[in-house]
């Protein structure tokens, strides 16, 4: 799989969305990437902080979490 950082404002619509909503909200988007794996499937993998902790999210282009 190759991993492109992103802007977090360039992400689609439907992922700042997501971001905006409970519980992701109360985490701070940090940095994003769009991983494409070999089958050309893709999904955004977003890093997340709230206080002392960190996460990493991922999901589609239409906001839904990917496994």
């Amino acid at each position: 799989a190759t991993k492109a950082p992103v802007e977090l404002k360039d992400l689609p619509a439907p992922v700042q969305t997501t971001l905006q909503t409970d519980p992701i909200k109360q985490w701070t988007p940090t940095a994003a990437f769009l991983v494409t794996n070999a089958d050309k499937t893709s999904y955004y993998e977003i890093n997340l902080k709230k206080e002392d902790k960190t996460a990493t999210i991922k999901m589609d282009k239409d906001g839904k979490a990917v496994k």
